[in-house]
């Protein structure tokens, strides 16, 4: 147990598994066929996924991480699963806006705030809607 109450959980090959297939299923649903996606599950700094890309070249990596921090007792549900994997797809549909606001002199962390505050609408929305 951490300091903070939580305890980790290793996420497994099974979870992986329904992570790349949770993440394809909404990246064809986007249409984001022009990006060449890489899944892989490895341990990440922070949070229990990350999308990486390379904009030039239409690459991505969407990593699912090893650990996750759960509550004492818990475990990691399919719909976590599904819910990480759908948040992934929805920052790679935004990554473009992400670098093009970028460019025009807006700092980082505010694109940042807004494309999480999208994909939370979306997460309660589109997601919630179509389970």
């Amino acid at each position: 147990m951490s300091d903070d109450g939580w305890n980790t959980a290793k996420t497994t090959k099974a979870q992986f598994k329904l992570f790349r297939a949770e993440a394809e299923k909404w990246i064809d649903f986007f249409g984001l066929a022009d990006w060449d996606v890489t899944f892989l599950h490895n341990e990440i700094d922070d949070g229990r996924a990350e999308t990486s890309a390379d904009e030039l070249n239409s690459l991505a990596n969407i990593t699912l991480a090893k650990e996750f921090q759960v509550q004492p007792g818990g475990e990691i549900s399919e719909s976590e699963i599904k819910q990480c994997a759908f948040h992934e797809a929805c920052e790679l549909l935004l990554f473009r806006l992400r670098i093009l606001s970028t460019r025009r002199s807006t700092r980082v962390e505010e694109v940042m705030r807004e494309m999480h505050r999208v994909i939370n609408i979306l997460e309660n929305t589109i997601f919630k809607n179509a389970c």
